[in-house]
């Protein structure tokens, strides 16, 4: 079940390595781990988050991501993905990891991910006093 994890993991250091090839057709795997898991249980929060992030992955080794004009469409189906997510499960460390995981993708250089950042950390802000240190295995 953690192979789409590893995979990822193994997609953002090809991203680190300046391996864009490499880390794209990694990013392409862990997606298409997800989806498979995913087709069985659609409810189940972890994939959903970690093939949002392969998503994001997938799109800022897109030659296209070099044209700003064209990122947020490359990012559109990553962020829907976040939104189903985010229904699934919003708790906080959940959120926090996905942050962690974008935030690693960022360190590489990459510019751009405003629009992810800004979905996941308004998920976070909401978050209310009633939730806090609440389960993050917890469902809405």
């Amino acid at each position: 079940m953690i192979g789409y994890v590893a995979t990822l993991v193994c997609g953002i250091v090809a991203l680190y390595q300046h391996y864009i090839a490499d880390g794209s057709s990694t990013f392409t795997n862990a997606a298409t781990q997800c989806q498979v898991l995913l087709k069985k249980a659609p409810r189940i929060y972890n994939p959903r988050y970690v093939l949002a992030t392969a998503l994001v992955g997938q799109v800022v080794c897109d030659p296209r991501w070099i044209d700003t004009d064209q990122r947020a469409d490359l990012l559109a189906p990553a962020l829907a993905e976040y939104r189903l997510a985010l229904k699934i499960t919003s708790a906080p460390g959940v959120v926090r990891d996905a942050l962690r995981d974008l935030k690693l993708i960022r360190a590489v250089g990459i510019e751009g991910l405003e629009p992810v950042f800004a979905l996941l950390e308004q998920a976070l802000n909401a978050d209310t006093p009633a939730t806090e240190g609440s389960s993050d295995l917890g469902t809405e």
